[in-house]
């Protein structure tokens, strides 16, 4: 039952990064957990521990259903809004690469 929980928990944080960091496929965001330490720390891992295969993502987010995890992050936005952390107001950059030509 805790070995359960725990990988409840893990998808639950993994699968906060793929939405934090806009990563679409599970493959993509186990690749990206698995690269960045401050993401494994995160998520309670340690540098040379496995990380779950992208099909327990899957499995995980078919067995709760994606209200769950809909109703989740609603919660913990709130939660930060009501804290102070975010504003909860829409913000946009844009950007386009224009190469520099200044004389020297």
């Amino acid at each position: 039952m805790l070995v359960a929980q725990l990988r409840y928990i893990c998808s639950l944080e993994i699968t906060k990064v793929g939405y934090l960091e806009n990563l679409k496929s599970n493959r993509k965001i186990i690749n990206h957990v698995s690269m960045r330490l401050d993401l494994l720390y995160f998520i309670g891992y340690d540098i040379d521990e496995e990380l779950p295969w992208h099909s327990t993502l899957s499995r995980t987010r078919n067995l709760y259903g994606e209200d769950v995890f809909k109703d989740l992050f609603q919660k913990v936005l709130s939660l930060c809004v009501s804290k102070g952390m975010v504003s909860g107001k829409r913000q946009a950059i844009d950007s386009a690469y224009i190469k520099a030509n200044y004389p020297c």
